[in-house]
């Protein structure tokens, strides 16, 4: 209206960025719903910086494929498997359990 917050937030901001960032993580699709200006760029900034983060991940992937793919040809399988499980990162949700690794 005059510039003025309003409306009513369902679920605050960082508790909506912290469940989509969590969601998004565990690979769940997300149906979300917003209404107004603030709302959607909120929204659109969570998609961003998610699809930015599987972009980073992808890279490093890719990174460290290549390296094993180097390793392959000077090493053994029991040296490049290690590597491989070094260069592999656990999803958030499951890295607590696999600390003991």
């Amino acid at each position: 209206m005059n510039g003025a917050p309003n409306g009513i937030w369902v679920t605050a901001p960082s508790q909506y960025e912290a469940d989509f960032e969590t969601y998004h993580r565990a690979g769940l699709t997300i149906h979300t719903h917003t209404n107004g200006d603030e709302a959607t760029d909120m929204a659109l900034d969570c998609l961003a910086d998610a699809l930015a983060e599987v972009t980073k991940a992808q890279a490093e992937l890719e990174a460290a494929n290549q390296e094993l793919e180097r390793l392959a040809g000077q090493a053994t399988n029991a040296q490049v498997i290690a590597v491989a499980l070094a260069t592999t990162t656990a999803p958030a949700a499951a890295s607590s359990s696999m600390a003991s690794w």
